[in-house]
Parts: C-alpha cells; structure tokens; sequence
C-alpha cells in the first residue's frame, strides 16, 4: 500500500493530556524537542520508498535528510522520502508527491501513520485531515483512554493463572503515597513512581531504600505530577535481568474480532533507569540463545491477548506495544507498561525484515559523538550503521548494529 504518511513525536501520552486541559502554559522540554527533531526519521523506517515521513526539521536540512535516506536504500532499507517542516508548521497538501495524495479506500485512517494520536500531531496534519475528510476527534479520545498507565493492572490480572499479582496501586493525594514509602523503605524495597500519563521511563522516578527521604526535586515531581493529573501509580521496582516487548498491529479493516495482530516477542535494552536504549531487531528466539521457557510463552500470549482485547473495547485503533521486564529468580515475565502508539520496537521490527541471513543486531539510541558501545555490541567484524544523520543531530543518532551469527557472546 502505497502513498501512506508518517510522523513521529516522542511525547504522545503527556501531548495528550492537554485534551485535558491539565498541562496549563507549560509546553515541550528543549529536551523533547531535540529528540523529536533527532529520531524524526525512524517513524519513515515503518514505511517504503511511495511513503512519506514528516520530519520536525527546519527546511534547510531537508536536503541533507534526503540524502541519507538515498544511503538507507542504497544499503537495502526500506524508508519513506522525508520532508523536513519546522515545529508549528503544517503539512499542506501540495507538499505531498502524488502517490501519497489520495490513499487507498480501504485504509483505517486515510493513508495517516502518527506515531501515535495526539493534539499536536493532529495539527502538523490538519490539512491533509481536512482534505481526506478525516475528523480525529474520536482517535484522539480513545487514544486518550489507552495511553493511562493504570492499565498494567488488567495486563497483570492476566497472568494471575501463573502466579503473577498486581502489586502497583494508584495515589491521588502525596502523604499516603510518602507513607507507602516508607513502609516499602522499612522493608527494604525500591518503589517507581510513574506519571499515569507519560514515556517509557521518563515521566517516572525511583525511590531506592537506603537513601534517606525523597530529595525535594522527587518530592516536587511526584507534586506537579499529582496537579496535572490526577493520580500516579506506584509499583515495585523490580531488579531485572532483561526487557521484553510485544507488538500488537492493526489487522485490516474487513477483520473480524480480534482486531489487532500480535507479533513475536523481541528483547530490548533499558539502561538501570528504565529508559530505552535499544531493540533486537529479530524475535526472541534468535537473540537469546534458547527458547523462552513454557510459563513465558503462555504469559506472552496472555498478555498479547488481554492487551488487543482491552484496546478492542476501547475502540483504539492503530499500532501499540507492551513493555515487560524478566525479573530475577522468576520464570514469567511481567508487564510494566501498554503503549497505545508505535513503539521503537516496531522500527526493529522493519529493520530485521531487512537483516542479512547469519547475523544478529540491534536498533540502538546512542548520544551523539559516542560510538564506543555501538563498536562492542559490533565486534571485530560487525557493521554500523547510522539510522538517522550524524551531523544534524543534536542530542542522539539512531544506529543499526548488525554483528556476525558465529560471535556468541552477542548477547
């Protein structure tokens, strides 16, 4: 299917509370924005050569940027031509080759790929919204109703069969949620705390045992947060020995119940924080070294199933993810977060269709300028190479790390 738009936003869940009406004048990080200018290009990865991918980018660096998706194709990757438009700026109609101005009449949302549903990214596509007649309004709430971080508490139920109990609740006033800590710091426990409404690990802070009171920056956080939205859900902070993810994909529209496919499971990287480093870009299987053990596999399609069906119920409709961690001394993995968007994990999807036969590799965020770790995850033999263009970053540059079947030791 051809002529589909792409665009990317790092910040889907926080954007979206403004349907609220709760982030008051307080807008993006510098932060934010420098990620989202950096990483723009990934959302093209999910795409081919007739598609196209908006990239929050000044006009000047367009050329730049379509050259180095020239390089990606060169090398075999699949990537949408990318326009560059600056922050604020919409995508106008005119602006679009003629393969990408009239969608297929079957597609769910008019040839439209947000990397997820969200008021600003509604903006940047307004006239294209307009034009093909697409009102978001309903997209916008049920993406609303999805991105709520409460969810993990179904997704927990479901593995309940398999031993697994939801020890995460959620706090609406900070006094009991001071005092829950210290009664997990009395027990020695590390508690997260995370915003109901936020990124994968960054809209969330850990409170460790053994490091006195919560520092008044912690303490500041989890009180903005608590203005903002409402609530916040405190879990245990569990010491881990990987990361998991699941992909759940829109079936067609003529599907039948369930809606949504379910990919296999692939590993990640998050650093001790728990924010994103990167994604395996083949399933599980070919990058662990042995299969997942049977109370894996039937919590994975527990948690698959009960994540496509509360999706179902609220009618979300589009790309999501689950983020589940494999915890030390224990056999099923547990899930922490559902994504109601497109995860970078559907990127290493895209990519490992293209891997070479006999190798393994990553899809990895590093900060600009530092290569060391990308040449280890390599070896002597691997292969680097840069996803999104070096000398326009400003804060990270995404790499496909591809290392030969035979060095064992990969991960």
């Amino acid at each position: 299917m051809a002529g589909r738009i792409y665009a990317f936003a790092g910040d889907v869940e926080r954007d979206l509370l403004r349907l609220r009406g709760r982030l008051g004048k307080r807008g993006r990080t510098a932060l934010q924005r420098d990620l989202d200018h950096d990483l723009g290009l990934l959302a093209g990865l999910l795409g081919d050569h007739d598609d196209v991918v908006l990239c929050e980018a000044p006009a000047e660096e367009g050329a730049a940027l379509r050259a180095h998706v020239d390089a990606l194709r060169r090398r075999g990757l699949r990537c949408a031509e990318p326009l560059a438009r600056p922050e604020g700026e919409a995508l106008a109609v005119d602006d679009l080759p003629s393969a990408a101005r009239a969608p297929a009449p079957s597609d769910l949302d008019a040839g439209l790929r947000p990397w997820g549903w969200s008021p600003r990214l509604v903006e940047r596509l307004r006239p294209v919204l307009q034009a093909r007649d697409l009102d978001p309004t309903g997209r916008l709430q049920t993406a609303l109703a999805a991105a709520d971080k409460a969810h993990t508490a179904a997704l927990r139920q479901a593995l309940a069969p398999l031993g697994v109990r939801d020890d995460g609740a959620l706090f609406g006033q900070s006094g009991a949620l001071f005092d829950c800590w210290a009664q997990a710091e009395a027990a020695g426990e590390a508690l997260v705390v995370k915003a109901r409404f936020g990124g994968s690990g960054r809209d969330a802070i850990r409170l460790l045992p053994g490091r006195g009171e919560p520092t008044a920056a912690q303490r500041g956080w989890i009180e903005r947060t608590l203005r903002e939205q409402g609530s916040v859900r405190v879990e245990r902070w569990w010491p881990r020995r990987g990361d998991l993810g699941l992909l759940l994909v829109p079936l067609p529209r003529t599907a039948t119940a369930p809606r949504f496919g379910l990919l296999p499971a692939h590993r990640s990287h998050c650093d001790e924080r728990g924010q994103f480093r990167g994604v395996a870009l083949h399933g599980w299987d070919a990058n662990h070294r042995r299969p997942p053990a049977s109370d894996a596999r039937a919590a994975l399609d527990r948690v698959g199933h009960a994540a496509a069906t509360l999706l179902q119920v609220l009618g979300y409709v589009g790309a999501a993810g689950v983020d589940l961690i494999e915890r030390e001394g224990e056999a099923v993995p547990l899930p922490v977060e559902l994504n109601a968007r497109h995860t970078m994990g559907h990127v290493g999807h895209a990519l490992g269709r293209a891997m070479p036969p006999g190798a393994q590799g990553w899809l990895w965020i590093a900060p600009r300028g530092e290569q060391a770790e990308l040449r280890a995850l390599a070896g002597p033999e691997g292969t680097i190479v840069a996803l999104t263009p070096p000398e326009l970053a400003r804060r990270v540059v995404a790499w496909q790390v591809i290392r030969c079947v035979h060095d064992r030791d990969f991960d």
